[in-house]
């Protein structure tokens, strides 16, 4: 366990490219490209960030969910996270995390717009 002066162990998550052609395959069914699709915008439209204590009981977590499209934000932390100094810490970890995840939705983003190309290509090459 950290001495409370480094976040826990793992690091920032490395930023990954999303390959389109890949996720929706070479196959031509539009229902499965659809599906991607609306798998894409649904993640694209909800960040959850949750920090939990392992060892701990199943509540003793912060949790933080933002929803993109209505713009609110809900945010869940457990008494032990405020009580103990010598978890405090984690608050400015899980903070960073929801940075790094907010910071991602650029890279969804980036998604969305390579597969609205690869899919306009695809229906030009198609007609």
């Amino acid at each position: 366990m950290p001495d409370g002066n480094e976040p826990p162990s793992g690091g920032h998550p490395e930023k990954k490219q999303v390959d389109v052609n890949a996720l929706i395959g070479e196959e031509n069914d539009p229902k499965k490209v659809w599906d991607e699709i609306k798998k894409a915008i649904s993640n694209l439209l909800c960040l959850e960030i949750t920090t939990r204590l392992c060892g701990g009981a199943e509540d003793e977590k912060i949790y933080t969910k933002i929803d993109l499209l209505q713009a609110d934000r809900t945010n869940e932390i457990h008494r032990i996270f405020l009580t103990d100094p010598d978890l405090a810490f984690l608050l400015e970890f899980h903070t960073d995390q929801v940075e790094l995840a907010e910071q991602d939705i650029q890279t969804k983003l980036e998604f969305l717009r390579n597969l609205a190309k690869t899919l306009s290509a695809e229906i030009k090459e198609a007609t």
